[in-house]
């Protein structure tokens, strides 16, 4: 599956996307593990920083986050995760704009 890749700089509102299948994942531009996860600030400012293998990323609240088997969201971001990435932005400044979660989401079936 090939999600796009999409910042638009200033853009508060109106950012809108939809998974309607979860295809084939392709390779990611980043494979590892998580071994921080993490934000800082209050809920309006809040700035999250993904850690994977040792290395720091920032993360945007809108970054698409899906599991083998189901979408997901930035809470189900777990240390230990298996996970690949995709990035946006310059390479100076990437943001993660995409994060595969490489297991299925029943773990967090209750």
């Amino acid at each position: 599956m090939f999600l796009p890749s999409v910042f638009f700089c200033g853009q508060t509102v109106g950012l809108y996307v939809e998974v309607i299948s979860m295809g084939e994942v392709q390779s990611g531009e980043k494979k590892g593990t998580i071994t921080a996860w993490y934000g800082t600030g209050e809920a309006a400012t809040k700035a999250y920083t993904l850690e994977v293998d040792g290395i720091e990323y920032n993360v945007v609240p809108y970054t698409l986050v899906t599991f083998r088997d189901a979408s997901g969201r930035l809470s189900d971001l777990q240390t230990g995760d298996p996970v690949r990435l995709w990035f946006s932005g310059v390479p100076e400044y990437l943001w993660i704009s995409q994060i595969y979660i490489d297991r299925d989401s029943a773990r967090h079936k209750n």
